[in-house]
């Protein structure tokens, strides 16, 4: 990514102080024709979240992708990627519960 693009987008949007900044940036350079890849074989360690309690994490997600949805979706597409968002995070949840 060269400075020129990172600086056209003007950055990561500092209203995601944590959680989607990066599906924000991708969405933005892609309304501007720039194209994004996901290679699955990336990995990137940091131990910032090791920091942050379990349940605000999780509220930090669920307010952050709720940002992201009302920036880049119309109302009922908000609604329905919120739901279904909220319906995993839920599913998920329980599911770590009973592996427990």
């Amino acid at each position: 990514l060269s400075k020129e693009i990172f600086f056209s987008l003007e950055g990561f949007d500092t209203r995601f102080n944590m959680y989607g900044e990066d599906v924000d940036f991708c969405l933005r350079a892609k309304q501007k024709g720039i194209d994004s890849f996901y290679i699955p074989e990336a990995k990137i360690f940091h131990h910032v979240s090791a920091s942050i309690q379990n349940n605000k994490k999780i509220i930090n997600q669920v307010l952050s992708m709720w940002k992201l949805m009302g920036k880049h979706l119309d109302c009922i597409a908000r609604f329905k990627g919120f739901t279904l968002y909220l319906t995993k995070t839920f599913m998920y949840a329980v599911n770590s519960l009973y592996k427990q």
